[in-house]
C-alpha cells in the first residue's frame, strides 16, 4: 500500500503469514542468533528503544548478510519481501525512470520490539 510522506511517499505491506509460514523457526533462529552478536549488542542503540534491538547491514554487512542468512531465494518470507520490493518500485512509479528488473536493495534490517510481558514478531 503506498502511503503519503509530507511530499513523498512509502510502501507499507503486512506479511499475513507471519505465524504459519514454512521456515519460522529456523528464520526466527537466525535472528536470534544475529541480535546475540557482540557486533550487534554493542553497537548503541536509539535512546528510545526501551529494550528492543535493531540490527542492519550497518552492523553485519561484510561478515553476515542477513538476505543470504535467512535464504531470501527459498524462504517464503523472503520470497514475499523480494515480491514487495518489486510492487514497492512500480507503486513508486521506478519503472519511469529505470529498469526495475535490475533494481537490487542494499539495506536490510530486523527489528525487535520487547515489552514488559510479551514479545512482538521480527520486522524485516
Amino acid at each position: 500500500m503506498l502511503v503519503p510522506v509530507f511530499e513523498q511517499a512509502i510502501c507499507v505491506f503486512d506479511f499475513d503469514e507471519y505465524d504459519s509460514f514454512e521456515g519460522k523457526r529456523e528464520t526466527y533462529s537466525t535472528l536470534e542468533s544475529l541480535f546475540s552478536l557482540p557486533a550487534v549488542l554493542n553497537e548503541g542503540n536509539v535512546p528510545d528503544a526501551k529494550g528492543g534491538r535493531a540490527l542492519s547491514t550497518a552492523h553485519l554487512y561484510k561478515s553476515h548478510p542477513i538476505p543470504q542468512l535467512l535464504n531470501f531465494k527459498t524462504n517464503p518470507l523472503g520470497d514475499w519481501i523480494l515480491r514487495r520490493i518489486f510492487e514497492s518500485a512500480i507503486l513508486l512509479g521506478f519503472q519511469n525512470t529505470r529498469d526495475i528488473k535490475k533494481l537490487k536493495y542494499h539495506r536490510t534490517w530486523a527489528n525487535r520490539m520487547e515489552y514488559p510481558s510479551f514479545r512482538t514478531s521480527f520486522e524485516i
